[in-house]
């Protein structure tokens, strides 16, 4: 029996290889003769046909894309024109894309670092240490102190990686259970948090500003989001700040909550006195990420120091305990 084929799916460079070709003039049909390949010639032919039976390109497009390219287009599809829905899902997920390149760009070296670090001391406690000991205890040196500094690391280590897993158990727990909504309430109740509501102001911002550009009014704005179901926490931000605009506040004010980022509300005291809110809210995209940078930076930086006080400091004392003998042979003479 032969193996059935894998379907393919468009990726987020064939969106924009056909956001391109539209916006140059090319008919849908067009573009989709155009893009043609041997990879891609089954899911253009079925497209062309869903075409020709009259079915219009936001009832079907969605479905030859990939699963997280779907779930935008299919939000943005119902309240935006064909080319509107396609070039906002693309500026929206690029958008993303490069936000999370430059947070893993800058945390991936001195995260790995720190962890190496952690689990080298943690190897060095339960194989090497005790080869010293047994070494130091055969120049009648007194261990006491030694055995009770590698009792205190291997302590302190194994908290390390229990609070690690704990707190993976949970973050899997709240996932599942979808309970990311209710912690994010919680957090922002009980504590400041500036830095998670920086991340998520950055992309609640990164959405409605692409929903504006496209020309659709606030409250135009807020529906479509509330329909992005991928994303619970912008969903739960787009159905409060709406809440608010019904009960009569301005935007300004309905942006100015516990839940988002001050700084926004800032810019939007200023934006209301401007022709253009989209660049104000670029304006403020480019502020956030700066600070969001800075935020990073400064959480990898205490990561390296830690990492390189940690390495230093197993480098000085086993340095010590090896010149020990020596010492002790210098006594002697």
């Amino acid at each position: 029996m032969l193996k059935k084929p894998n379907k393919i799916f468009l990726d987020l460079d064939d969106l924009k290889e056909i956001n391109e070709l539209l916006e140059s003039g090319f008919s849908f049909k067009d573009t989709l003769d155009l893009l043609k390949t041997v990879k891609t010639s089954n899911i253009i032919h079925e497209m062309e046909e869903k075409i020709n039976e009259g079915k219009s390109l936001d009832q079907f497009f969605g479905g030859y894309c990939k699963r997280y390219i779907q779930s935008y287009f299919n939000s943005f599809a119902k309240y935006l024109p064909f080319k509107q829905a396609l070039s906002i899902t693309i500026k929206v997920i690029d958008h993303q894309r490069k936000q999370i390149h430059t947070f893993i760009k800058t945390l991936a070296y001195p995260l790995s670092m720190f962890l190496l670090s952690i689990i080298g001391l943690y190897i060095f406690n339960l194989y090497f240490f005790p080869s010293l000991i047994r070494m130091l205890k055969g120049f009648q040196v007194s261990s006491k102190n030694y055995l009770l500094l590698s009792s205190v690391i291997h302590g302190v280590i194994t908290f390390f990686f229990l609070c690690l897993l704990a707190i993976l158990i949970f973050l899997i727990y709240v996932v599942k259970q979808k309970k990311v909504v209710f912690m994010y309430v919680v957090l922002c109740t009980y504590t400041k948090n500036k830095l998670l509501k920086r991340y998520l102001s950055n992309e609640f911002v990164i959405f409605f500003k692409e929903c504006l550009h496209q020309g659709l009014k606030s409250k135009q704005a807020l529906d479509v989001l509330k329909s992005c179901h991928m994303k619970p926490l912008l969903v739960f931000q787009s159905y409060h700040i709406d809440k608010m605009l019904l009960e009569g506040f301005h935007l300004q004010e309905a942006l100015s909550n516990k839940f988002l980022d001050q700084d926004l509300s800032r810019f939007m005291n200023i934006a209301i006195y401007s022709n253009d809110i989209v660049k104000m809210l670029e304006g403020y995209l480019l502020s956030n990420s700066m600070k969001l940078q800075k935020s990073f930076k400064h959480i990898a930086n205490t990561m390296q120091i830690v990492s390189y006080a940690t390495v230093i400091l197993l480098i000085i004392f086993v340095f010590q305990i090896l010149l020990l003998p020596l010492k002790i042979m210098g006594q002697i003479q």
